[in-house]
């Protein structure tokens, strides 16, 4: 697996700073700036893997995790999470609010923020899918958010 933090953080900042300088204040700006995020995502970080582009927003449901992108936890100790209710995408409010590298395989969905449609973007959070949580088995096909200062992500080459 090769570390690709770097590489995502410097999207994560170059995406935030477009929105937030940018495209905010635009009548229908964030309909417009799903296809510039797109590009600067398959410029940014996939063909540098030399990875096809993908389609990063045909709806935030039912979307489909990059699977070759891992995230990873830092902390052994357990990175803090909120984890998606079943069936409904806006709470993230499930018990489970801990994890632990050894314990979880995540994937790549997208960057996530609370922020309004037009509102100032942080991108504070990773949006992952649950792959494997050998802990908490009946959490796996659910989708969580974590703090993108408490992970790395791992080009797989699956």
């Amino acid at each position: 697996m090769k570390d690709i933090t770097e590489r995502l953080n410097d999207y994560r900042e170059c995406s935030r700073h477009i929105w937030n300088t940018y495209f905010r204040f635009l009548k229908e700006g964030d309909s417009l700036f799903w296809s510039v995020e797109e590009e600067l995502f398959n410029q940014m970080v996939l063909s540098q893997i030399s990875e096809p582009p993908v389609r990063l927003r045909p709806t935030w449901r039912n979307k489909e995790p990059i699977p070759y992108l891992r995230i990873v936890p830092t902390s052994h100790c357990g990175s803090p999470v909120m984890i998606n209710r079943v069936g409904d995408g806006g709470y993230w409010d499930d018990p489970v609010n801990m994890v632990n590298p050894e314990e979880v395989d995540l994937r790549f969905l997208e960057f996530f923020d609370f922020a309004a449609p037009q509102g100032y973007r942080d991108w504070k959070h990773y949006r992952a899918r649950i792959q494997r949580f050998t802990t908490q088995k009946h959490l796996e096909g659910r989708d969580l958010l974590i703090d993108a200062s408490y992970v790395n992500v791992f080009y797989t080459g699956e």
